[in-house]
């Protein structure tokens, strides 16, 4: 596709002089360094630890919780170093550029902004690598070749939620690469998380599809949060990104999620549906049949989230600010929020 610009924006010359002026006075810092993030240093299914959720070429490894501690990977050699590259003006990896957690501080404030002896009180786990669909743009055999193995034990995690409780970590993020809930014993782990540190939060993310059994429903209802990752109102605008996923057991799961929860009297765990914006799914149809099933299946929030993957799937519209999603609510972020 061939973007052309034409009329009176082609005529004008944008300056990079402020963005100059802007970047003379700061300087870079890492939250997941700082111990300020509330998600990116994540635990891999073979223990591997990295400073980002997105690792998909290994640059972000700083240790192994094989060999080592939590805490000892978090201030040891690869995180200092990680740590001496930011502070002198350079990215240590390439992931840094693309992190919600690296941030610009002024330099008169460095010393006052960044304080490298805190611990993280949040962070990931990847209880698997395996995942049930095949979505655009997800090179699974990549992520496959940097992990040992696929499925974390019940052993190992005895093992990390010693380390959460020894480190007072207060809120986990169990997802990262793969599907939770595609491991057969995620209740057994997460009850084994719950044991040892009773007042820790747990939230996940996941596709929603396998969440049809009891053991599932159960290990579902032993979350904090759960966000349902269904992009589309229907199978047709679902499927062009979900490959091999089902929309009508995806969203059937999480009403009946819904459901069951209220049914208990219980007010958690609080039930999201994520619908991820593409240009197959940003019309008024799609965003108006979505907000009317979330509202039917009693769900406590709907959010439509733009990406820029795959580059030719980007809902141009949203990104414009002319979309059907733009007139009905703000962005805040990539996130933009609907009150149901």
């Amino acid at each position: 596709m061939i973007l052309r610009i034409t009329g009176n924006i082609a005529k004008q010359r944008i300056s990079i002089k402020p963005i100059y002026a802007f970047l003379a006075n700061k300087k870079f810092a890492c939250r997941v360094l700082n111990g300020d993030s509330l998600s990116n240093l994540t635990i891999h299914c073979d223990l591997t630890v990295s400073c980002n959720c997105n690792d998909r070429f290994g640059f972000g490894r700083m240790g192994s919780l094989e060999n080592q501690g939590l805490r000892e990977i978090f201030f040891g050699e690869r995180a200092n170093y990680f740590r001496k590259k930011i502070a002198s003006g350079k990215f240590p990896i390439v992931n840094c550029s693309q992190c919600s957690d690296l941030i610009f501080i002024d330099k008169k404030n460095v010393k006052k902004s960044i304080d490298y002896s805190k611990f993280p009180e949040a962070l990931m786990i990847e209880n698997t690598a395996n995942c049930n669909l095949s979505c655009l743009w997800c090179d699974r055999e990549r992520i496959f070749s940097l992990r040992k193995k696929r499925f974390i034990s019940l052993e190992e995690i005895k093992k990390i939620s010693v380390e959460l409780k020894t480190n007072k970590i207060k809120l986990i993020h169990y997802f990262a690469e793969g599907e939770p809930f595609l491991s057969d014993n995620i209740r057994d782990e997460l009850e084994i998380i719950k044991k040892d540190n009773p007042e820790i939060r747990i939230v996940t993310s996941t596709n929603g599809t396998l969440i049809n059994m009891q053991d599932k429903i159960e290990a579902a209802l032993l979350l904090n949060r759960i966000v349902f990752s269904i992009d589309g109102s229907n199978q047709d605008s679902y499927q062009k990104y979900r490959k091999g996923g089902s929309f009508y057991q995806a969203y059937n799961n999480m009403k009946n999620l819904v459901v069951l929860r209220n049914r208990l009297k219980k007010t958690e765990p609080k039930i999201i549906w994520k619908y991820i914006l593409f240009k197959w799914n940003d019309s008024k149809k799609n965003i108006e049949e979505a907000i009317m099933l979330a509202k039917d299946a009693q769900v406590d929030e709907i959010f439509f989230e733009k990406t820029l993957r795959p580059p030719y799937g980007i809902s141009y519209k949203s990104y414009l600010g002319i979309g059907y999603i733009n007139k009905i609510s703000k962005f805040d972020g990539r996130i933009a929020r609907i009150k149901l």
